[in-house]
């Protein structure tokens, strides 16, 4: 059943797959705060660099022999002597005398200093190399962790991997911020630590040890992951399994690859030379979704599971525009069903012309486009549009433009709905051909999978209005309450908690990427009261990124018309605040860490 033994729909799915990777962004959905700018004046040996704004206005002066970027309100600066860090307003907080710098983590940021060594040889006599020396400084320039390990990682977890030893016979610990070494330099080689775990090897193999330096993988295994979902993934001879929370093989290795656990399912693969069929299992092992699909496949699998199955059309068709001009009503909402992203959202066509010139209806339809977008873009996406008791395969971009005339739904313009054969006002030329038809196709293949698909129970909940109090302030945010706890969309907590000591940015695609300290920047729809009524909520996992490369964790969460919901605890632990349940306010009290 892959995709690519139909040919035409694989084409198709490349296509788009190919555009969604290009897909224009906006600059203020992934710009950390504040929002200055690297720039050099001069030439050669004399160029100095410092930082402007967005407007090209000096905030800066150029006066720095290099600079790196800011992050959580400090930047790298190098001058005649070496390294150091600046704030925003230009003072110097940590002096540049520093080999290298790296940014700062949990208040505290890696520096070195290369020094001179001499030792002896070991047949008479001795030998002098350079090395360096690892420590670390705080945010008022002083050291925290004297510069006295040949090796380090940045603080995570409130712990951070450190090197010492001789050159022949150097091992891995963890010290606390205070420098103390809290897990013992045993170790070959180290991963920092992520939600409480961290890969470490020994001659044994690789583990995984939490925060107090307890063993909760065997230090066996070729490869481990971190947990997630509650199963670790290891790999030993080629094979992949998994083991659970307390160190035992759940599942046998016997996958020549895996994914982690996320909603309770786990993508697995059999093959080689990367050429793998692809099923789903759940957490007893057992296979819910046969290895017979590529990995794209499974990915709209697991979409189409959180689906539920009355949001699924009878049929699908294929109509020319021609056709679908006589029957898209004029000022009257219309359902939009994202097909990568299993979002819905309605649309008013304001005008047929050579296509369809739409808007959002409201706020919250404004915030559900942006949200399958991850962002404002002229790349279109495929979409099955709803009208009356017919759904036709169409293609929508997502960038406002030109004339708006829907008061209140947050969209500065309108957008553009093609259907096969619209053509655009500029060439007059069909435009958006491979979305179209991947929308018809798609049909098919759900029309197939759907039906044997083991569906992911849902929960029904209940939107509520949630009391959180931050700063000493009381905020209202929109929520649904699941399983005692109340679950908020990401962009909603960003807005409420702007201005605050925990704000921050949320950026990528998908609204995915989380900037702690980063302003956010709305895109509408921000704190629209969430879906009224009863409504199901199936659960789910994001990988949420962190603005550092490579960091972020997958997250709980739970799923609600296309939209993730997350407690804001879990919240917490990726940005760094604390969230706490007070009786006495009757509210949520938020405090950063």
């Amino acid at each position: 059943m892959k995709l690519r033994a139909l040919g035409y729909f694989a084409l198709i799915f490349a296509a788009i797959v190919g555009f969604a990777l290009f897909a224009p962004t906006t600059a203020y959905a992934s710009e950390a705060t504040p929002q200055l700018f690297r720039f050099g004046v001069g030439e050669g040996d004399a160029r100095r660099y410092g930082f402007e704004d967005a407007d090209g206005n000096v905030v800066i002066a150029a006066t720095f022999r290099n600079v790196h970027s800011f992050s959580d309100g400090f930047a790298p600066v190098r001058g005649s002597e070496g390294w150091g860090f600046i704030n925003i307003t230009g003072d110097v907080v940590v002096p540049m005398i520093y080999n290298a710098v790296w940014p700062f983590s949990e208040g505290l940021a890696r520096v070195n200093v290369r020094e001179q060594v001499t030792r002896p040889r070991a047949g008479g006599g001795t030998t002098t190399t350079t090395e360096s020396r690892y420590g670390f400084v705080n945010t008022a320039g002083g050291v925290a962790v004297p510069l006295s390990f040949n090796g380090a990682m940045d603080f995570s977890d409130g712990r951070a991997a450190v090197r010492v030893g001789e050159p022949n016979d150097r091992r891995w610990g963890f010290i606390n911020a205070s420098g103390s070494m809290v897990i013992p330099a045993t170790f070959l080689d180290v991963w920092s630590f992520s939600r409480g775990y961290a890969q470490v090897r020994d001659s044994s193999g690789w583990g995984l040890i939490d925060r107090d330096g307890n063993i909760r993988v065997p230090l066996r295994y070729d490869r481990v992951e971190s947990f997630s979902g509650g199963f670790a993934r290891v790999q030993l001879n080629g094979k992949w399994g998994f083991v659970n929370e307390t160190g035992h093989e759940a599942i046998p290795l016997v996958y020549d690859t895996a994914d982690d656990f996320i909603g309770g399912l786990a993508m697995v693969g059999r093959g080689q030379n990367w050429d793998f069929d692809y099923g789903l299992i759940n957490t007893g092992g057992e296979i819910i979704v046969p290895l017979e699909f590529t990995s794209g496949e499974i990915g709209m699998i697991r979409r189409l599971m959180l689906i539920p199955a009355d949001n699924i059309p009878s049929n699908v068709q294929l109509l020319h525009w021609d056709e679908v001009r006589g029957i898209l009503p004029l000022r009257q909402p219309v359902q939009i069903f994202d097909v990568q992203t299993g979002i819905t959202f309605e649309l008013l066509s304001m005008s047929n012309g050579l296509h369809a010139d739409v808007e959002p209806v409201t706020a919250a339809d404004t915030a559900r486009l942006y949200e399958a977008f991850g962002g404002w873009t002229w790349s279109g996406r495929p979409v099955w549009v709803t009208i009356g008791d017919r759904t036709i395969a169409a293609a929508l971009h997502s960038m406002p433009h030109a004339s708006t005339t829907v008061p209140g739904n947050d969209m500065d313009g309108h957008i553009c709905l093609h259907f096969y054969g619209s053509t655009t006002h500029n060439t007059r030329e069909p435009v958006y051909h491979y979305q179209i038809l991947y929308a018809r196709e798609a049909y098919d293949f759900v029309r197939d999978i759907v039906p044997n698909l083991p569906a992911i129970p849902g929960v029904a909940v209940t939107p509520t209005i949630a009391n959180v109090i931050v700063d000493g302030q009381r905020i209202e945010i929109p929520a649904y309450s699941i399983g005692g706890s109340n679950h908020f969309r990401i962009r909603d907590v960003a807005q409420a908690f702007s201005g605050t000591s925990v704000q921050f940015g949320v950026g990528g695609w998908g609204g995915t990427t989380l900037i702690p300290g980063g302003e956010y920047y709305p895109v509408g729809g921000e704190l629209s009261i969430v879906q009224t009524g009863r409504v199901w909520a199936r659960p789910t996992g994001v990988w949420l990124g962190g603005w550092a490369w490579g960091s972020g964790a997958s997250v709980p969460a739970y799923s609600v018309g296309g939209i993730n919901y997350f407690r804001l605890a879990d919240l917490g632990e990726q940005l760094g605040f604390n969230a706490r349940w007070s009786q006495e306010e009757v509210a949520t009290v938020v405090t950063a860490n």
